[in-house]
């Protein structure tokens, strides 16, 4: 259907101020010598009709033309040439007499404030003067001319005028000129069918929220909406889907809205989501606090500038008017419905239907779960509160708490143990009453609240810390450690127990056994461990798919204060092809990896050294080498410590990373890097990752101490052991430093601690029950490894040699070494060949070095891995960790028990 859009522009203006300055006196005293005379006359050709806007047409002055409503139409009298034609002919200061009549004189017309049918719609408008009028010399309201005046006639036609014939006759120089314009007649009549928004807008609290709106009544309709377990107190609107289409400008039509009877009780604080429709400029309800409103009403609204306001009707539109259904559901209404019927005219003139359902949710009495959880260990001296939000329900609920030194508040108030009322959206604060404890109550004080909201109750558990000068079963896990995985079905884990005696402890050592020692599996029952035996216990687990979580807790001897309980989860995979813990995360070339276990949640650095395809030494892979940051079970996938590509741009041929384990709470941390061509390259680890800085510190290689391989630090904390291609080297790191190298001081270069041993690789370092320190390394694509008695008074006056190796059972080695690890506790040796693990007692280590005893070498897992590329048993460590460049994966490895987890599996 056509629709049409005219605004009156600047002679609109110019026509309102004319009609303000129109001040001259139609009859002015004149000097006794003038005298009346008749102008010269005027033909019709002097009119001369103006295209005024884009909203006239031309010739519109044409005898059989229609013009547009809502424009200014002129003629101006000009002279032959299209000059303004002055009055002339006239004496001297006489005047003329000139008159401007309407036919008729008045019309009926719309009343822009009402609808039809209404007992004002139509109302009486003035033509002459106020549609039709004459200006003199730019004034309007004068009946006599002068000489020079010059005149036009202007047709103000006001909007919504359709079909109407204005006619005006203008007296001039005694002789009679005839105007008359017809405006268009109605086109449109028939509206649109009304098109609403797919989604009601839903207003709660300051941001407004979408709510789906359902089509319930058959597909494509798009008459029937249905809104069902809608909130309570919150404002529903529907709103047209660009207004009201289809009709000619300004003309209106009737609509019919019929609503249910639900009212509500407007209160100020409870309704102000409402005020949001007003804050927006779209609407402006007033309501009056206290005051009953229906709950359900439409408004009418129109486009005026940018903003969209109410119009003074609600039961007829026009063109481009919004139509909106607004429903208010009262707090705390539950399953009720509310309805409306818009009833429409459709392209007949027949009245359609135009449904809505809006039924708010029924009453839920049950509250989200609360944990009050199990809590050990909280202060003995200050109060515990734990905040509570209250979510799930919509309905206010009676509560009550009870245990001893149990109290709750509502939103930060008085606490209380008087039961009372909790609302939706509210705050509760448990308190346990600590404060007040005496001395004697004070130590391992035990809380059980219990929480009854409505018909549920919520029950926990509290127990302050123990006394100080108590013994203590220190007790967890040892493995596997959070954030691990495995295809198996079951698993064995280990823990540690034990018992720490204060120094001042005077009474009889307590004891105790598994019975003591707790494990529950997924939320079941605490059953005692299977095995204890000389501070170790194991533990059978049957896992599920997906995450399981293990829990641990002890249940100590009278007298004897208890560990505070711990959790790990295990994930059960599919198969060893299933990734973790990231389906996108994977490596390139696993070479290595150094585990910071000062740290309260160990962090691991992995070391991928091909991350640019090629060979290792290829020219084009000199800067291709990556280290990651990971902590299993708190991290989805491990992160570059670089920011960028992450990779190292200043170093070449990275082999190996080193964590200074040993060092104290005063200085740096830095994660060492041995390299090829410079030997040593470190990064503070302080930094905030992924960084932009590469480098802290860099040893070129005094007396070709280049060419590192693999790097450990000593137990005393301040040297770096390295194992080069021309010799065992070493660095003291100056801590005190700003850097620790000093590039520019040959004291701080790696030094050798001999050449006598040559193209060596992997190193890790034993220390056994004296205190006496030891590397063990071995070289480089064979089967020969070293150990040296490290004497740190003179680090050149260390003594080595090489192990002789027995193989029993036919073992023997793939002679393509991957990694050496010592675990001090058990002095044994572990040595990564290819897919396997060897391992040999350290315990005569002196001998082995004096070539008069051999080392067993037994298969500790034989064929069990991929290609493996480096182990890592370091200070703080309860298990080993391998990287397996075969498989892409990360284990952790418990020598104990021989079981293997996964820490990452990133498959090809």
């Amino acid at each position: 259907m056509n629709t049409h859009s005219f605004k009156l522009k600047t002679l609109t203006t110019c026509i309102a101020a004319l009609m303000v300055t129109a001040c001259s006196s139609d009859n002015p005293e004149q000097p006794k010598h003038s005298s009346d005379n008749t102008p010269e006359t005027l033909n019709m050709s002097n009119f001369v009709p103006k295209v005024e806007s884009a909203g006239q047409t031309a010739n519109w002055w044409a005898a059989d033309a229609q013009v547009a409503d809502g424009q200014l139409y002129r003629w101006q009298v000009l002279d032959a040439n299209g000059d303004l034609l002055p009055v002339s002919g006239l004496d001297k200061f006489a005047t003329h007499p000139v008159s401007l009549t309407a036919n008729p004189a008045t019309i009926q017309v719309p009343n822009p404030d009402a609808c039809p049918g209404d007992a004002d719609y139509w109302i009486e408008e003035k033509v002459a003067n106020n549609v039709v009028s004459l200006a003199v010399s730019n004034t309007l309201g004068k009946a006599s001319v002068h000489n020079g005046d010059t005149l036009e006639l202007f047709f103000n036609i006001p909007e919504n005028r359709y079909g109407v014939t204005y006619d005006a006759t203008l007296n001039y120089a005694d002789k009679n000129f005839s105007f008359n314009l017809t405006t268009e007649d109605l086109t449109d009549t028939a509206p649109d069918a009304l098109k609403f928004k797919s989604e009601a807008s839903g207003y709660t609290g300051p941001g407004v929220t979408k709510t789906n709106l359902a089509n319930e009544s058959g597909a494509g309709t798009g008459k029937d909406f249905v809104l069902t377990n809608v909130a309570d107190n919150q404002l529903i609107k529907f709103e047209l889907d660009g207004g009201v289409l289809g009709l000619n400008e300004h003309y209106k039509i009737n609509f019919t809205s019929m609503v249910s009877g639900q009212t509500f009780v407007y209160d100020f604080e409870q309704h102000k989501f409402m005020d949001n429709e007003a804050k927006e400029g779209r609407s402006h309800f007033e309501f009056e606090h206290g005051e009953t409103y229906p709950a359900v009403w439409t408004t009418v609204k129109s486009a005026l500038s940018d903003n969209i306001n109410a119009t003074t009707y609600d039961s007829c539109a026009t063109l481009g008017n919004d139509i909106d259904l607004y429903i208010a559901i009262p707090d705390k209404t539950f399953g009720e419905t509310y309805t409306a019927t818009i009833q429409w005219p459709n392209e007949n003139g027949e009245m359609e239907d135009y449904t809505f359902s809006v039924t708010s949710a029924a009453e839920d009495r049950e509250v989200d779960p609360i944990d009050l959880g199990t809590l050990y260990d909280i202060s003995p001296s200050l109060d515990h509160i734990i905040e509570i939000p209250i979510t799930g329900t919509n309905a206010k609920l009676p509560i009550s708490v009870a245990g001893t030194g149990i109290s709750y508040s509502i939103d930060g108030g008085e606490y209380t143990t008087d039961a009372g009322e909790i609302d939706e959206g509210q705050t509760l604060s448990i308190k346990y009453s600590v404060a007040n404890l005496s001395d004697d109550e004070k130590y391992y004080a035990e809380f059980t609240p219990s929480i009854t909201i409505g018909d549920q109750t919520f029950d926990g558990y509290a127990r302050t810390e123990a006394d100080p000068a108590w013994a203590r079963l220190d007790a967890g896990f040892a493995f596997p450690s959070a954030g691990s995985a495995t295809d198996k079905n079951a698993i064995k884990i280990r823990g540690y127990a034990g018992l720490v005696i204060p120094d001042d402890f005077d009474s009889s050592t307590p004891s105790f056994t598994e019975s003591n020692l707790l494990v529950s599996v997924n939320g079941g029952d605490y059953t005692p461990v299977n095995t204890y035996a000389d501070g170790t216990w194991t533990h059978l687990v049957d896992l599920t798919d997906g995450e399981n979580t293990i829990s641990f807790k002890t249940k100590a001897p009278q007298g004897l204060a208890e560990s505070s309980p711990s959790q790990i989860i295990i994930t059960k995979l599919v198969g060893e092809n299933q990734a973790y813990p990231s389906v996108d995360f994977k490596l390139s070339h696993f070479e290595a990896i150094a585990v910071d276990t000062q740290q309260s949640a160990h962090t691991y650095y992995l070391l991928d050294t091909d991350a640019i395809e090629g060979g290792f030494f290829d020219n084009t892979n000199k800067n291709d080498d990556i280290i990651f940051k990971f902590i299993p079970g708190v991290d989805s996938e491990p992160s570059s410590v670089y920011a960028g590509d992450g990779l190292i741009t200043n170093t070449q041929y990275v082999f190996d990373i080193a964590i200074n384990n040993h060092r104290t709470t005063d200085d740096a941390n830095y994660v060492l890097r041995t390299e090829h061509w410079q030997s040593m390259n470190v990064t503070d680890l302080s930094q905030s990752f992924p960084t932009e800085s590469l480098s802290d510190g860099r040893v070129s290689g005094a007396n070709s101490a280049n060419r590192t391989r693999g790097a450990v630090f000593s137990e005393k904390g301040d040297i770096a052991f390295t194992a080069n291609i021309n010799g065992l080297g070493y660095h003291v790191f100056e801590y005190s430093a700003d850097k620790p190298f000093d590039n520019t001081n040959p004291n701080t270069f790696v030094q050798y601690v001999t050449q006598d041993i040559a193209e060596l690789d992997s190193i890790d370092n034993y220390v056994d029950s004296t205190g006496q320190e030891y590397l063990i390394a071995n070289e480089v694509n064979n089967s020969n490894v070293w150990i040296i008695k490290l004497n740190h008074d003179d680090l050149a006056a260390s003594t080595f040699g090489t192990v002789s190796f027995t193989h029993p059972n036919g073992t023997a080695f793939d002679g393509s070494f991957g990694g050496i690890a010592v675990d001090d506790k058990t002095s044994m040796a572990y040595i990564a060949d290819a897919g396997n693990i060897f391992q040999f007692s350290l315990a005569n280590i002196d001998d082995l070095i004096a070539g008069t005893a051999t080392a067993e070498i037994t298969a500790k897992f034989d064929g069990t891995f991929g290609d493996l590329t480096g182990l890592e048993l370091d200070h703080g460590m309860h298990f080993m960790v391998a990287a397996d460049n075969g498989n892409k994966a990360m284990y952790a490895i418990d020598q104990t028990t021989d079981e293997v987890v996964y820490l990452i599996n990133a498959p090809e």
